[in-house]
């Protein structure tokens, strides 16, 4: 919903009065439904999840479910690059960073609105794959006093020098499980904001600077108090643990112990609770899911 929201918005020539108004109605939009198997939750030997707040998900609409939490893993930083590399190639310094496909998710239309009238250079980094080019488009028609730039998939050694040079990395997305380019950005001691709606705090801790997706003013906050911040070369710590060696360890001990069980083979009834409070339902109006499984089932969104 939110991306037709932004289009007519554009199309208007972008009045404020016009968006605001739509985005308290969206605010109240009815939850939507969650598109998964009842019978693959509640039947599964296991369900694999990114994190509590996930499996509090999980349990509120299929209380029999089997959860267990399996962090996601990533690739500590194999190559150090000078941030004069990625700022020298694209004439740019001080700038924001965002990474990940352009689409209605992941919510970077919020992210333009938010730094709309700050002269902010806003550089987004899209790998080069789109799901929505629509949404593409639009991103690229959207104007702000600030540059926004558009890139597709870089080098290692270029990626690594646009996260050493960024003031901050946002990514403001709808829902993430858990936003594995915070991880990232974190790792190069880049400070991170992200939104609330997922499990990225039980990763990143106290280094995360939370945002409201349906917020702009809130990520405008959020962006501008990570642009004030220094390195956070103890946030670059603190995300080491999250290895795909930990995340694969955590993997073979569910099939184990799926092996040593069976399946659950609960009735697949779901709560009593048609729009549990929980904001990853929230997500579901802007065309994500927040309950994905694939027997041990992960129940996570695609990242």
């Amino acid at each position: 919903m939110s991306f037709f929201i932004f289009k007519k918005y554009v199309e208007l020539g972008q009045p404020a009065d016009f968006l605001d108004d739509q985005l308290e109605l969206l605010k109240k939009t009815s939850h939507g439904e969650i598109s998964t198997s009842p019978a693959a939750l509640c039947n599964a030997a296991a369900v694999l999840v990114s994190g509590q707040q996930e499996a509090d998900c999980v349990k509120q609409y299929f209380p029999s479910a089997r959860t267990m939490n399996s962090p996601f893993g990533f690739s500590m930083p194999s190559v150090s690059a000078d941030p004069e590399l990625f700022c020298n190639t694209y004439d740019v310094k001080d700038f924001v960073l965002c990474t990940g496909r352009l689409e209605t998710r992941k919510n970077q239309l919020m992210l333009l609105r938010a730094l709309e009238h700050d002269d902010i250079t806003v550089v987004f980094l899209g790998g080069g794959v789109s799901y929505q080019p629509e949404y593409v488009n639009l991103c690229k028609r959207y104007k702000r006093k600030g540059r926004t730039i558009f890139l597709d998939r870089l080098d290692e050694a270029m990626l690594a020098s646009a996260y050493n040079a960024a003031k901050v990395h946002c990514l403001p997305s709808w829902y993430e499980l858990p936003g594995l380019v915070t991880i990232e950005a974190l790792a190069y001691g880049c400070p991170v904001v992200q939104s609330c709606w997922g499990t990225i705090k039980e990763y990143c801790g106290d280094y995360l600077i939370s945002c409201e997706p349906d917020d702009y003013k809130s990520i405008r906050e959020a962006v501008i108090c990570g642009m004030s911040k220094g390195r956070e070369e103890n946030g670059r710590e603190h995300i080491r643990h999250f290895t795909w060696e930990k995340s694969a360890d955590k993997v073979i001990q569910t099939y184990r112990f799926a092996l040593q069980n069976g399946n659950n083979c609960s009735e697949p009834e779901r709560s009593s609770l048609s729009h549990p409070a929980d904001k990853y339902s929230r997500c579901n109006r802007e065309g994500g899911q927040a309950c994905r499984t694939t027997k041990v089932h992960r129940s996570t969104g695609c990242i």
